[in-house]
């Protein structure tokens, strides 16, 4: 009769060695595995992060386009009226309406 070893019985160690292998490259697939999902993880989060600050940048150059930037001054100024007052100083500036016509000036009101 032909021995049968016991299923517990120890392997020859070719056998033995191979499943240590094969434990150790499932070890390391694992942790592969584990570090590819992160490393996806990081770089989801850093393209919505990009992605976000695009978007920001983008309101931003839109905003300043149409209302400009704020604490700049403005090109045109609107009132109903102007008051200039006179000065005698040299080189003192002149108001010229649209037309280029000067104003005149009116002196100075009491306080």
């Amino acid at each position: 009769m032909t021995e049968v070893k016991p299923p517990d019985a120890t392997p020859d160690p070719l056998l033995r060695q191979m499943r240590e292998l094969e434990r150790g490259m499932t070890i390391r697939t694992a942790d592969l595995e584990r570090e590819n999902r992160r490393l996806r993880r990081i770089w989801t989060g850093t393209l919505i992060a990009v992605a976000l600050l695009l978007g920001l940048a983008t309101a931003l150059v839109i905003v300043a386009a149409r209302q400009g930037l704020p604490g700049t001054v403005a090109n045109v100024v609107e009132a109903k009226q102007f008051l200039a007052e006179r000065s005698e100083a040299p080189g003192a500036p002149r108001m010229m309406d649209r037309c280029g016509l000067s104003c005149r000036p009116q002196a100075a009101r009491p306080a």
